[in-house]
């Protein structure tokens, strides 16, 4: 996903399995402490420009292997 510095991003995802979660990259490809690693919810202002890499992670073991799941990005 593409945006601008100073631009506010919300991610929010649900699943019926509770081991998916996300990790947000910036466009250099890496992950600091402003972007979150292995969650299910998170928004912020955006500290650079370029793409943005929303990774889906299922971190649940015995679960199933393709889980159904719902993503919402907005980008302000």
């Amino acid at each position: 996903m593409r945006a601008k510095a100073g631009q506010h991003l919300t991610v929010h995802l649900t699943s019926s399995n509770k081991g998916v979660e996300f990790s947000i990259f910036a466009p250099n490809n890496e992950n600091s402490s402003d972007y979150p690693l292995g969650v299910f919810d998170w928004e912020g202002d955006l500290n650079a420009s370029g793409d943005y890499k929303i990774v889906l992670i299922n971190n649940r073991d015995g679960g199933p292997r393709n889980p159904t799941y719902v993503l919402e990005v907005t980008v302000r």
